[in-house]
Formats: structure tokens, C-alpha cells, sequence
């Protein structure tokens, strides 16, 4: 298997996930303007990140189908590399088509895109673009990191880091839920330097990656 026949592989296996994930989407907004006055914050943008995290998590089928085939953990990552950043690439162009046909059909839409300080619409929903895919890109990074420390991790290992990471994200939550108005700058706080957060995000990326594929270079066959 080569790294084209593993990239449509992978990238196949987010068809129907992420139509899915859409329509849902749709359902919960168009129910939202329903029962509002018209307008909605969408969340999109949130949604999409949670659900390329656990997208991310799909690791340990995947190699195994790859080592079945014959193929190089080299090929497998590369092909799952590609496949993650098309993704990317794509619920962030979906992302915007569906705010701007929002905004055409007369629903206004709440999204954090109209916080970039650019006042051309068109390089505004570039730069959008671009911080978007630099996040999800980020979100995705993250769920494979976490799917590929737990695949080499024992039975033991996998409970005890489940259960602080569990433990951790509540007391967030918790103490997040504190301060919202805090929380709200600090959400909108990217979008005022998208291009400087967009450059943060994608190293972070390339961090998370660089470790993602040491440990797979040598994760054992199980």
C-alpha cells in the first residue's frame, strides 16, 4: 500500500462521519432560529473542534488494517497526515459556506470570523480560513496524541491516565464556568491576531506531530 491508496483509505473513512456531523449541525441550528427571534450563535466553530478531537482518535484499527496490508508505519502516517489536514481543509471551507449563506438568505448568524479586525469581507473569510484549519488542525493533532499514548500504554496505565483526565477537564469546566465573561474575551481573544494565533497554533501542531510519529515509528504490533 502506498501513501495515495492509504490517504483515500483514511480519508474515506470520515465520509459519512462528517456528513453526519453536519446534518446534525444544520438540525440543532435551524431548530435554534426557530424558537429564537431569527438569529443564532451558531458554535460551529466549537463543534467542529470537538468533533475532529475524537475524530483524531482513530489510531490503533487503522494501523492494524495498514500492518495487514503490508504497509510501512511511514506510509500510514503519512497517509493519515494528509488525509487529517483535507479534513481540516474542508470543515473549515464548510464552515464559512454555511455562515455566508446565512448571511445571504437573510439569518443572521453569530460567529467569532466577524471579530477579525479586517475590513475587506473577502481577505477577512481568507485569514478565517486559515485560522480555522491552523485550529482544527490543532484539535485533531491533540485527539491522535491522546489515541496513540493510550495504545501504548497497559490496561493499568489507560485507567489511571483516564480518570485524571477526566478528573482534570470537570475541574476546568468547573472553575471555567466561574468566570464567563473572562472566558469570553479569551475565546475571542485569537480572532483579534488570527495570523499570529494561526502561526502559534500550527507549531503547537508540528510539536504534537513530531511526538505522534516517534511514538508510532516504534509502537508495537497488539
Amino acid at each position: 500500500m502506498n501513501t495515495k491508496t492509504s490517504f483515500l483509505f483514511q480519508i474515506s473513512e470520515y465520509k459519512w462521519t462528517v456528513l453526519l456531523f453536519y446534518l446534525v449541525s444544520l438540525l440543532i441550528m435551524g431548530t435554534s432560529i426557530t424558537l429564537s427571534d431569527g438569529s443564532t450563535v451558531s458554535g460551529l466553530e466549537v463543534a467542529t473542534c470537538f468533533f475532529l478531537l475524537v475524530c483524531g482518535m482513530n489510531f490503533q484499527s487503522a494501523l492494524m488494517f495498514h500492518l495487514q496490508m503490508g504497509s510501512t508505519r511511514r506510509t500510514f502516517f503519512k497517509g493519515w497526515l494528509l488525509s487529517s489536514c483535507a479534513v481540516c481543509l474542508m470543515t473549515a471551507a464548510l464552515n464559512l459556506t454555511v455562515l455566508l449563506i446565512s448571511q445571504l438568505i437573510g439569518i443572521p448568524m453569530g460567529s467569532p470570523i466577524f471579530a477579525i479586525p479586517i475590513s475587506s469581507v473577502v481577505l477577512r473569510m481568507a485569514v478565517g480560513l486559515l485560522y480555522q484549519f491552523a485550529t482544527f488542525l490543532l484539535f485533531i493533532s491533540l485527539g491522535y496524541l491522546l489515541s496513540v499514548l493510550f495504545y501504548r500504554l497497559n490496561k493499568m496505565g489507560r485507567w489511571i491516565v483516564g480518570i485524571l483526565l477526566g478528573g482534570t477537564l470537570l475541574a476546568l469546566l468547573y472553575y471555567l464556568a466561574q468566570f464567563d465573561s473572562v472566558l469570553d474575551r479569551l475565546y475571542l481573544l485569537p480572532y483579534q491576531h488570527p495570523l499570529l494565533s494561526s502561526s502559534i497554533y500550527l507549531l503547537i501542531s508540528l510539536a504534537m506531530l513530531s511526538l505522534c510519529w516517534l511514538m508510532v515509528r516504534s509502537s508495537p504490533s497488539k
